[in-house]
């Protein structure tokens, strides 16, 4: 009995306590050559978690050249798996550090989830920035972007933002005079925050970016500011449903020995009367 006891118990706790998940990094890189008009930009994708993402869509949002593509799919990305996407890009404008970011969906399970991988590209020329977004907040429904300028001139600076599709920010972008060797809070509003498909799933996540650009001296300059937010989804606790299903298992055994022990006193009992009787 205490063999088949342990045996249910494992099985209702493998039953109870696994989930899978899936955990995708994201990272790009490009190939473009200092006097080529075209080039590449690839979009590495891998999943370290122990589920599978299916169904995957990656649309990019590229700064500094056209893309001769809109989106790309991929059938199934197992766990410790990756892939990459390539993207032809032409038309190239000025060279420089431009912002990128990919939204990619893709179905869990039977549910869908959006999430967002901002980097920086080069196109034909490497530069520095001097305006860095040197922290990232959130306080109530809005983000707070902390910028700082090591600039000895003033800087017309272009803030853009890049947030999953389900969730929206006020303004999406802004202008911001940038003083020399100053320092500057930027303010977002958020405006939707229909996160439902998140609510499945127990450790969903997604990124909010911010960019910065600025032209100088014919050259392209971004910097990049991100600030991870995790979703408050009910977490399930197979633990303790683990324990009460064990102990609910042992509560049983213990009634059914009972029941056996009284079984048998009656035999026994039953048994000593018929002797008496015979005698």
């Amino acid at each position: 009995m205490l063999i088949i006891a342990l045996s249910l118990a494992a099985i209702l706790y493998t039953g109870t306590g696994y989930a899978s998940t899936v955990i995708l990094i994201g990272s790009c890189h490009t190939s473009f050559g200092a006097s080529a008009p075209n080039g590449t930009l690839g979009f590495n994708l891998a999943n370290q978690g122990n589920g599978t993402a299916a169904h995957i869509i990656v649309v990019p949002s590229i700064g500094g050249a056209s893309a001769n593509n809109s989106a790309e799919t991929y059938s199934l990305l197992a766990p410790f798996a990756n892939h990459t996407f390539d993207f032809k890009l032409y038309n190239a404008s000025i060279p420089g550090i431009y912002p990128e970011y990919f939204t990619v969906e893709y179905d869990q399970g039977s549910i869908s989830v959006f999430e967002v991988f901002p980097c920086l590209s080069s196109i034909k020329a490497s530069t520095t920035s001097l305006v860095s977004i040197i922290g990232m907040s959130k306080k109530n429904n809005k983000i707070i972007a902390n910028l700082y300028s090591l600039s000895s001139k003033p800087l017309n600076v272009t803030l853009s933002t890049a947030v999953p599709p389900n969730i929206r920010l006020s303004p999406s972008s802004m202008n911001v005079l940038m003083q020399p060797n100053s320092e500057y809070n930027a303010t977002f509003n958020i405006t939707t925050r229909n996160i439902t498909t998140y609510g499945s799933l127990s450790n969903a996540s997604f990124t909010l970016s911010v960019f910065t650009s600025y032209v100088q001296n014919g050259m392209h300059y971004s910097s990049l500011g991100y600030l991870p937010i995790t979703q408050n989804a009910p977490v399930s606790h197979p633990f303790p449903v683990f324990l009460i299903a064990v102990a609910a298992i042992f509560v049983a055994i213990i009634a059914l020995i009972a029941l056996s022990v009284v079984k048998g006193r009656k035999t026994k009992a039953h048994k000593s009367a018929a002797g008496a009787d015979a005698r």
